[in-house]
């Protein structure tokens, strides 16, 4: 029988100057997809706030063999302004999965609840962090829904010769037959493609969020941030604005990805017409752009999920789990605990 060694393992709190370079080894071993941009873009720039992170260094060596990260968010529960963490960026080299490092990283994370002035954690974790996350007495919030609709059929006929005999008479019949084809604009509705998030969306948020219990911030500054100057995805604003006041009604944020529209983020005034506007053009605009299908994860609004439903997207779950860490004192916490409660979108990610 081979012997290993016994190894031990201390967590500190980083400096997010100092212990760079020990953070970014981990992320070589496991998340080498990650542009080195990000670092500065999350960790130092993000206008809520810089980063905690934790490192695991085995005591012998002194190298880093684990981390993990809160990024602060501003977000609204029962129209109340808060600070929330949002766990991420948790990884261990694998030569080191089998001990407790894992543990020792997210018991740094909870203890750090009350001394960070955040009302609660949460995160979007796959089943492994899930399954570390539980034993430190994280909470199973639910799984996350990704919805999907349908534009063009002809990738799942590209093997046959004559696959445009059978995919385009199928997709005339889905575009005459679905929702947004029987929609009309209405006089007072414009649409623009914008570069940058301007002072009318913080208009928007103003009225917007009070329609939703548990929301995060989406003010121009954080959306300029998010997704102007993210390092992971070129994002596109297709906006809704009044005719006459060139207020902004609606706006969804997308990238686009092998012919698939990903939406990342959406806000508009009300689910009525507001909504049913906005959502059409933004179909009928895909339409043009030979997009063949539209993606769009949602955790909670069950509101939001009937639209989505009504306009043809169907729903399968994700491997993907919200994750929630509160004090047992939580003056809130059935509410907090309860789903359709919040609205998360892939934007609500760390990524």
């Amino acid at each position: 029988m081979r012997w290993y060694p016994q190894m031990y393992y201390l967590v500190i709190s980083a400096d997010l100057d100092k212990n760079k370079e020990g953070i970014l080894l981990v992320w070589e071993k496991n998340f080498p997809h990650l542009p080195s941009q990000r670092y500065d873009w999350i960790y130092q720039k993000n206008p809520d706030g810089k980063a905690f992170n934790w490192i695991a260094l085995e005591t012998e060596k002194r190298t880093s063999v684990g981390t993990v990260s809160l990024f602060p968010r501003k977000m609204r529960i029962m129209g109340r302004e808060v600070w929330v963490g949002i766990a991420g960026d948790f990884a261990v080299n694998r030569e080191h999965r089998g001990s407790n490092v894992a543990i020792k990283l997210q018991r740094a994370v909870t203890a750090s609840l009350n001394q960070n002035n955040f009302e609660l954690i949460f995160g979007i974790s796959n089943r492994k962090a899930e399954l570390v996350q539980l034993r430190v007495g994280y909470l199973l919030l639910g799984k996350i829904d990704r919805w999907a609709k349908l534009l063009k059929t002809r990738r799942y006929f590209k093997a046959s010769a004559f696959h445009w005999l059978v995919s385009k008479p199928l997709d005339f019949i889905m575009k005459i037959l679905s929702k947004e084809a029987r929609y009309r604009r209405g006089k007072d509705y414009a649409i623009q493609s914008l570069n940058s998030f301007d002072q009318r969306f913080d208009h928007l948020w103003e009225k917007a969020s009070k329609q939703f219990k548990i929301i995060g911030q989406r003010s121009k500054e954080y959306l300029n941030w998010r997704y102007g100057k993210s390092p992971h995805r070129n994002y596109h604003i297709f906006s809704l604005i009044h005719k006459d006041t060139q207020e902004i009604w609606g706006y969804i944020v997308y990238y686009l990805q092998d012919q698939v529209c990903f939406i990342a983020d959406m806000l508009f005034l009300d689910f009525g017409s507001t909504f049913e506007t906005l959502l059409s053009e933004f179909i009928l605009y895909l339409r043009g752009q030979d997009v063949e299908s539209i993606s769009i994860l949602l955790f909670g609004c069950p509101t939001l999920a009937e639209k989505l439903r009504s306009f043809g997207f169907h729903s399968r779950e994700e491997d993907s789990s919200v994750m929630i860490y509160l004090d047992k004192n939580y003056p809130c916490a059935d509410f907090i605990l309860n789903r359709n409660n919040w609205l998360l979108l892939e934007g609500d990610r760390d990524i």
